[in-house]
């Protein structure tokens, strides 16, 4: 490998009328705040690439010009998404939204699909995937019959397995890891989860309750995961592998490119 591909990652937006003092670590009163958890960071760094933390405040020709910059694109977890974005009135469970940010990371994944810059979308990222391309999504899981704890465990650590996914044989996601044929363990910290899915997106594995765990699109420039593989690599280190196909995705679209 060459220069070592740059991965841009999106931060969370904690906007000052969230902050109170009682809450606020960083920063004085009347200032917004994005952060980053450094989990995602570190998959990049192991998987061969360079991390570039990504503000949720930036304008449409910001915004250009920094996924221009870019070798691939990881959309992280956080906040629930707003459902006006899929047509759909608020339902009893919904949990926190921060508006900013639904509308800054459909920009950026507008822009990267439009350069064709390859994207890695976890849990919250997953679901925004989803939206984007035309889906909906179950605002809350504890009201579907039959599901099983996909919130973790309050004592568990965050990298421990929750339950067991079935992945689809003949999927990019199959072939990242090298045993396809047995169910893999994944952690689970989630409570919404896509409902219909989104035109151009193929599922790629299940839980054994049958919500949708990954899907990927259908020209393999996108790949999608509820679960959190950041929390899990340093312990389980099969869990690398999205990182990797994301660096090497990205590597290779560069490569095409030049």
């Amino acid at each position: 490998m060459g220069t070592y591909p740059i991965i841009g990652i999106s931060m969370y937006l904690a906007p000052d009328r969230e902050l109170s003092p009682g809450t606020r670590l960083r920063g004085l009163e009347g200032q917004d705040l994005v952060l980053s958890t450094t989990d995602y960071a570190h998959g990049i760094e192991q998987a061969g690439g360079i991390p570039f933390l990504i503000p949720p405040v930036l304008g449409n020709d910001t915004i250009e010009g920094v996924v221009a910059s870019l070798d691939g694109v990881l959309l992280t977890g956080g906040e629930d998404i707003s459902p006006m974005h899929y047509g759909r009135p608020a339902e009893a469970g919904i949990g926190r939204r921060v508006p900013e940010r639904d509308e800054f990371e459909l920009k950026l994944l507008r822009t990267a699909l439009a350069r064709k810059k390859p994207v890695l979308a976890i849990c919250r990222g997953m679901q925004l995937v989803n939206v984007f391309f035309g889906g909906t999504l179950v605002q809350d899981i504890s009201h579907a019959p039959g599901s099983i704890d996909h919130q973790g465990r309050a004592t568990a650590s965050k990298w421990a397995p929750s339950h067991r996914i079935q992945v689809r044989a003949g999927s990019a996601l199959a072939g990242i890891f090298s045993n396809p044929e047995t169910p893999l363990w994944v952690n689970s910290f989630h409570h919404q989860a896509v409902d219909h899915i989104g035109e151009g997106l193929n599922v790629t594995a299940h839980s054994e309750d049958g919500l949708i765990e990954a899907m990927e699109s259908k020209d393999g420039s996108v790949l999608t995961l509820q679960w959190h593989p950041e929390m899990m690599f340093g312990h389980m280190p099969t869990q690398i592998a999205p990182f990797r196909w994301l660096v090497e995705r990205a590597e290779q679209e560069r490569t095409r490119t030049e």
